[in-house]
């Protein structure tokens, strides 16, 4: 079960936390973009009221007689202009006006706030007048919250004769900046307040509980085994949280569906599992589990099934007095229906066999038998042999089987002489040759299915070369045909021991224990 999410790390407080720093953000940049923008406004109307003052001044003034105003009293220039303009200037202000010369040696205040001439305006040095203006007034500002317009007084020679200064104080205007910007700030906390209030909500209802529910139904669903369903009811939105809410609830029962189709399988497949270890011990039943070793002959098989029921099989039995029939053969397929037919084929074989027939004459009586007989068409390699112990004579018969491998004593192993016969159960009337050797003490033949030389590793068939060598290899250090067999079988499993077998795997040996004078080799 998934742990807890801690609170903080919720996506209600990521998002909430967000919406908040957001707000703030957002009222600070527009309280920020709207005190630039008072300020520059009211700067502006500032500055055209000192300018507008500096006008009315200037153009009373004669330029001839500048030097006579500079050098008159204070307070005594311009009267009847500075009393119209009183009122302007104690609603603009005005910390004062004054006219100067251009050296700034000889100075004349017009009007000064409250009476009082400023310590730091008594001297001229106390301030910075530029001289060359590329307008027809200039703009200082000063340090202490004032801005000064600057307006030059032409003589009537065209030079500058005097400037006349204007300074307004601009104290009350960030005084009111300051109490607006406040209440721009305040009237923005509330509405944006309100706002997020409104879309955090939006987003809790439509975003935010839908996703608690889906991840709270996932855990219910997961914990209980996916047997308890989440309750999850469509938005009807039409976005893509609906789109989520329907997706995960189909999901959900898709899984649950999709579990109990896996418990079906299994449960079918541990049935089938189970007729198949049944189907593969009838199988390993039918065949032969004794191996005798006479006088007249030794012999001994083995079989590996690649699946748990294969189509490969062997079997040896007395065919009549003192003879002894051994076949082996391969069944295309693999399962249940390649081990059911292949026990009928080797059924037929043994019947046939034991009435009497020769080993080409069994094959084609089988091979018509199971023409006539089988539904789902399974093609068969098979290879009978018949000893007659008493005469030391092999008859054998091959239909499209691997060709048998055979030894003389003291020799090594050589394939037989194959019968160029079609396989069985491919065409009816099928007609088969056989061949008769003559065995001599100590001979030996193997049998093998297609599995032994088709063994891979690396996509490297074991092949005819590596088994002849196998087996002479062996047949020279064990005499015991079990052990001869078994040491096979060993090499061609550590062979393909990075791979997994594709094919069944099936060896049979057989050795003749008795000598015979005559010698015959020939073709019926």
């Amino acid at each position: 079960m998934p742990a807890r999410i801690k609170k903080r790390n919720s996506i209600r407080y990521k998002y909430t936390m967000g919406m908040i720093v957001l707000g703030i953000v957002i009222t600070f940049a527009s309280s920020l973009v709207g005190y630039m923008e008072y300020r520059d406004r009211f700067e502006g109307q500032y500055i055209e009221q000192a300018y507008t003052i500096d006008r009315l001044i200037s153009s009373n003034i004669d330029p001839k007689n500048i030097d006579t105003y500079l050098n008159k009293d204070r307070y005594t220039i311009l009267d009847i202009l500075r009393n119209s303009l009183a009122s302007m200037w104690g609603d603009m202000e005005v910390n004062y006006v004054l006219l100067s010369d251009t050296d700034f040696q000889t100075t004349n205040y017009i009007y000064i706030k409250d009476g009082l001439i400023p310590p730091r305006l008594a001297s001229s040095s106390d301030w910075i007048l530029q001289t060359d203006f590329d307008q027809d007034y200039y703009v200082a500002k000063e340090a202490y919250n004032a801005i000064d317009v600057i307006l030059p007084i032409i003589d009537s020679e065209g030079n500058i004769g005097a400037v006349v200064r204007t300074q307004i104080s601009l104290d009350k205007m960030y005084k009111d900046i300051a109490s607006s910007t406040a209440k721009i700030i305040i009237g923005s906390f509330l509405i944006a307040g309100m706002v997020m209030l409104l879309f955090i909500r939006y987003v809790r209802e439509f975003i935010v509980d839908p996703l608690v529910t889906i991840s709270k139904g996932a855990e219910i669903f997961a914990s209980s085994h996916y047997e308890i369903m989440p309750n999850l009811q469509p938005l009807n939105t039409g976005d893509e949280v609906d789109y989520l809410v329907q997706s995960i609830s189909k999901m959900t029962g898709d899984i649950k569906e999709y579990i109990a189709n896996i418990e079906d399988n299994i449960n079918e497949k541990e049935k089938m599992n189970a007729d198949l270890r049944i189907a593969h011990h009838i199988q390993k039943s039918l065949l032969p589990k004794e191996f005798p070793k006479t006088k007249e002959y030794e012999i001994y098989a083995f079989m590996n099934s690649a699946d748990k029921v294969g189509g490969d099989f062997y079997d040896f039995f007395q065919a009549g007095p003192s003879q002894l029939a051994f076949v082996i053969g391969d069944v295309s397929g693999k399962g249940i229906p390649a081990a059911l037919f292949m026990t009928t084929v080797k059924e037929w074989i043994k019947n046939k066999t034991m009435d009497g027939n020769q080993p080409k004459r069994v094959f084609e009586i089988v091979n018509n038998a199971l023409m006539d007989n089988t539904a789902d068409r399974l093609y068969v390699t098979s290879w009978l042999g018949k000893v007659d112990l008493e005469r030391g004579e092999l008859t054998y018969v091959s239909a499209g089987h691997p060709p048998a491998m055979f030894k003389r004593k003291g020799e090594d192993f050589r394939p037989l002489s194959e019968n160029k016969n079609m396989l069985l159960v491919a065409f009816e009337d099928t007609r088969y040759t056989q061949t008769t050797i003559q065995l001599e003490d100590g001979d030996m033949v193997f049998l093998y299915t297609d599995g032994v030389t088709e063994a891979e590793k690396n996509n490297i068939m074991f092949g005819e070369t590596r088994l002849k060598e196998s087996l002479d290899r062996n047949s020279r250090v064990y005499d015991d045909l079990e052990d001869f067999v078994k040491a096979v079988k060993y090499e061609i499993r550590i062979y393909e021991k990075e791979s997994e077998s594709k094919d069944d795997l099936t060896m049979l040996a057989f050795r003749f224990n008795k000598k015979k004078e005559d010698k015959l080799n020939h073709i019926m």
